[in-house]
């Protein structure tokens, strides 16, 4: 009898040993799905856009834009950018390095356009099926876009046209469409910046707006600028260039001359003025 009693003992305890380092198995297991999980959730908050364009690298917090010709870096540098956030000009920088054969901006600088390309990335996916109905066409969806942005934001006549050192960090800080979504208004480079991402936000399916859609299609819409001005282009399907300049719609929006196939006028130049943004 004393003998069963000392086997049950003795298979017992290494059966609630094996129990304990399982469950601490079960709880090192869990803590680190859950390291993991938070991992991927920050990094998925924090992706890099400046991957977008290969012109841009990164390097220990510091982001350098390889320009071709040292000369006339900034129209680079700046194309750089616009192509990689799609919503940001590069005229918000404030402070820039230039190198043999290329640009760096500083942390401050990259990580301000990395949080405003995150905004505005947040407000489009959250807003945009509210302004942009599913069913739409394209012309439609456009049309609604351009009549939100009427409807919702204005001018910013004190910093268009700046003659302080201030005035013109203002209007620095006002070229990007984060700048209109959280001040109600902008210059013509913020609404450029603003009608770009809101329909290269809007996915299409057999040529109708389907926001739920698998492999969807999206409009791709340029922007021109020349020393005074800024405006948008999109390519209809027989190759013809459509021009919209939001910031005149605004001022204007009953005219039609914000709205056509060639602009004319010393605001927009000649087309040898002219610098495209793909």
């Amino acid at each position: 009898m004393g003998i069963e009693i000392f086997l049950q003992l003795k298979l017992r305890i290494p059966s609630h040993q094996m129990m304990q380092k399982i469950k601490n198995l079960i709880f090192m297991i869990t803590i680190t799905v859950c390291i993991l999980s938070m991992q991927l959730v920050s990094q998925a908050d924090n992706i890099n856009v400046f991957a977008n364009d290969p012109r841009m690298i990164s390097m220990k917090d510091t982001i350098y834009v390889h320009v071709n010709d040292m000369e006339y870096w900034e129209p680079e540098l700046v194309d750089a950018i616009m192509n990689a956030t799609r919503s940001c000009t590069g005229y918000e920088i404030q402070e820039l390095y230039l190198h043999r054969n290329s640009v760096s901006l500083s942390k401050s600088d990259a990580q301000m356009l990395q949080e405003r390309t995150k905004y505005v990335q947040d407000w489009m996916a959250f807003h945009m099926p509210e302004i942009v109905r599913d069913g739409l066409s394209k012309e439609e969806a456009i049309s609604a876009v351009i009549q939100y942005i009427c409807e919702h934001y204005t001018y910013n006549h004190a910093i268009a046209y700046p003659t302080t050192k201030e005035q013109m960090s203002a209007k620095k800080n006002a070229a990007d469409a984060w700048y209109m979504l959280t001040e109600g208004s902008g210059v013509c480079t913020a609404f450029s910046c603003m009608f770009r991402a809101m329909i290269e936000t809007i996915p299409f399916h057999d040529g109708v707006v389907g926001w739920n859609v698998q492999n969807a299609d999206y409009i791709k819409v340029a922007i021109i600028e020349n020393d005074a001005h800024m405006w948008n282009a999109i390519q209809d399907e027989n190759g013809r260039w459509l021009i919209y300049d939001l910031s005149g719609a605004v001022e204007n929006p009953n005219s039609t001359a914000a709205f056509c196939g060639i602009l004319g006028g010393s605001l927009y130049g000649q087309a040898d003025t002219q610098k495209w943004h793909y």
